[in-house]
């Protein structure tokens, strides 16, 4: 007996998946520019692109709970954790 779709593939799973890949390719321009030590408006703007695109899978994930692998909740901490580590440094940037 196969399993049904909605086992495989959960609903939202798409919506996740691309979110996630908005969200990642972000952070990775970002840490491009942290690693350049080029923390101006566009890092500024990346980070908060970042943060809002993290909110949307943290909802994401929160619709589909009950359906997703713990993990897929960890990956989103994850991301969340390094986008917090860029806005500390958008804000020591603009401290000095």
């Amino acid at each position: 007996m196969e399993p049904s779709a909605d086992r495989v593939f959960p609903a939202g799973m798409d919506e996740i998946g691309r979110i996630s890949a908005t969200l990642v390719g972000a952070l990775r321009e970002a840490h491009a520019m942290a690693q350049a030590g080029d923390y101006g408006p566009e890092f500024s703007e990346l980070v908060k692109h970042a943060r809002e695109m993290s909110e949307l899978l943290t909802e994401a994930i929160d619709n589909a709970a009950h359906e997703l692998d713990p993990r897929v909740r960890d990956f989103a901490q994850t991301l969340a954790a390094s986008i917090e580590r860029m806005e500390r440094a958008v804000i020591g940037d603009a401290e000095h």
